[in-house]
Parts: C-alpha cells; structure tokens; sequence
C-alpha cells in the first residue's frame, strides 16, 4: 500500500511577486538557471533592434531538479 505526503507550504517573510515579459534560460554541468525580467524599451535603428530587459529574479537549481521540474 503506498502512503500519502501531506505538503505544508509556509510563505516565507521576504516572498516577493513579480511580472514578468522576458525570460532567458542558463545552463551549465554544474546548475540550470532561469532568468525573469521586463522589458523596459525597445531602441529601433536603421537595421539593428536593441532590447533593454531589468532583470528581476534568477532561479537556479540542480540539472536534476530542473529535469523533475520540467515534468510539470
């Protein structure tokens, strides 16, 4: 017979929530890392676009737990 886990989640004291239009995805061997930001502006030139993001929050978790976590 399998047993059942109960999850108690606590919001901790410096939780913060935040908006976010950009994300960018990091990896390496050692950790997976997603980035959240907004974007602020957007510059159009005569042929080149330049994308100004404020980086807002960085995840970064095990290649484990991000591989677990995709599953989602």
């Amino acid at each position: 017979m399998e047993s059942e886990m109960n999850m108690n989640i606590r919001i901790s004291d410096d939780f913060k929530s935040i908006y976010s239009n950009h994300a960018s995805i990091r990896t390496s061997v050692y950790d997976f890392a997603i980035e959240f930001g907004e974007v602020d502006k957007i510059e159009i030139n005569k042929n080149q676009a330049d994308m100004y993001v404020e980086l807002k929050a960085r995840i970064v978790m095990s290649p484990q737990h991000a591989k677990a976590f995709s599953t989602f």
